[in-house]
């Protein structure tokens, strides 16, 4: 196998396996500790990574990049087995949460910077937007299967899939493909445990303002998702289900064109425009609007992603190592979510009406098509050539 399909192989089955545990646990946790338990699990996913994750991937320097994602794998699938234990407490489930989400979020960093070294760079973009595409497709079929396995097998059985999936994907990028070096963690000068990574060149600044503000979007999106449906066009589970599938068959097309095209030609501008017209579509036009909405939202939204993912893994090429880079976007993505998490959650509390906060939803990916046309305008020749990059939020 050659080393994009490697990647895409093992980001699928990774991306199974999570959503399947996390499906299980918040059915556990909703039916058994009530809607505060659910609240609890996001923050508890959330604090942990972003104090921590790149404090502890800057502790492997000098390992190689691939043998440090291999070795993360090991107790990701041991915490996955530890769910199985019987009369699990609230404090016991939470606890498994937060140190499974550093985990994660260590080896996704560690994951991404394998796809940089492994990617030339006029690849990058189709690589990092099947990497991403996959995301959007697992997104919309798992917690339906998640679902009926966890009902017909029980809880227990989503965990042991999901230890193995660890497995399998620790397998498939077991051995690397002989076109693609690993590289190493870096050492050296320390790295920074906040803000932006040291060395960045002043050309790539725009597209790591746009990883935040596109987070943002992502973020703000998941935050009104669900109100949006149910209180702006009263969709059931039915209704819900069939726009996530909207969702994941844009995903799907993203997915497909990355196979057959090594860089879409389409401006990162443009992409970001659709995406905003998209979501828009998705509010305001009725149910038509909703589900055709969402499928161009799932389109656009993993064609910019992994242009921009491209973006950022450009900006690791003067004096910034992939690692650093990957772990400060991954620090901020914890950081984005628990600001726009809770202030979501403050505004429906002070009873602020959905289509106000879809609005203000709507304003944030407006900032990121007027960013996208000032970055594009900033860029060099060379830079436009091989285009950008982040994801939603899932």
């Amino acid at each position: 196998m050659g080393a994009k399909t490697r990647l895409v192989g093992a980001a699928g089955v990774s991306q199974v396996g999570n959503w399947l545990t996390f499906t299980g646990l918040l059915q556990y946790l909703q039916n058994t500790f009530g809607s505060s338990a659910t609240i609890g699990a996001f923050l508890v996913q959330a604090a942990p990574p972003l104090l921590l994750a790149r404090w502890a991937t800057a502790r492997m320097a000098g390992f190689r990049t691939r043998f440090a994602w291999l070795a993360v794998q090991l107790p990701l699938a041991a915490l996955s087995l530890a769910l199985l234990a019987r009369g699990w407490g609230l404090v016991y489930v939470l606890c498994l949460l937060g140190v499974t989400s550093l985990f994660r979020t260590i080896g996704n960093t560690l994951f991404m910077s394998v796809a940089t070294d492994w990617t030339p760079e006029g690849r990058r973009s189709s690589t990092f937007t099947a990497i991403g595409s996959v995301g959007s497709i697992t997104l919309a079929i798992s917690p339906a299967f998640g679902g009926v396995i966890g009902g017909v097998l029980g809880f227990s059985a989503l965990f042991v899939i999901d230890a193995v999936t660890f497995v399998v994907a620790a397998l498939v990028l077991a051995r690397a493909p002989r076109e693609a070096p690993d590289g190493r963690i870096a050492t050296g000068g320390p790295t920074r445990l906040v803000g932006r990574p040291r060395g960045v060149a002043g050309r790539f600044v725009p597209g790591l303002r746009l990883w935040v503000w596109f987070g943002v979007v992502g973020a703000a999106v998941n935050a009104v998702e669900l109100p949006v449906f149910a209180d702006v066009h009263h969709f059931g589970v039915t209704g819900f289900g069939v726009a996530l599938t909207c969702y994941g068959t844009g995903g799907l097309v993203a997915f497909l064109l990355s196979l057959v095209r090594k860089d879409l030609a389409v401006r990162l501008d443009v992409l970001a425009l659709i995406y905003a017209v998209a979501l828009a579509a998705w509010v305001y036009a009725g149910h038509a609007g909703a589900f055709a909405g969402f499928a161009v939202a799932g389109l656009t939204y993993g064609l910019y992603s992994g242009r921009l993912r491209a973006r950022v893994a450009g900006a690791a090429e003067d004096e910034v190592s992939t690692t650093d880079i990957w772990a400060w976007a991954n620090q901020t993505t914890q950081l984005v979510n628990l600001i726009v998490y809770a202030t979501g959650a403050l505004l429906f509390a002070a009873g602020v009406p959905v289509l106000a906060c879809a609005a203000l939803t709507l304003a944030c990916a407006v900032v990121v098509v007027v960013l996208s046309y000032t970055a594009r305008r900033k860029d060099t020749p060379v830079d436009l050539a091989s285009g950008p990059r982040p994801t939603r939020c899932r």
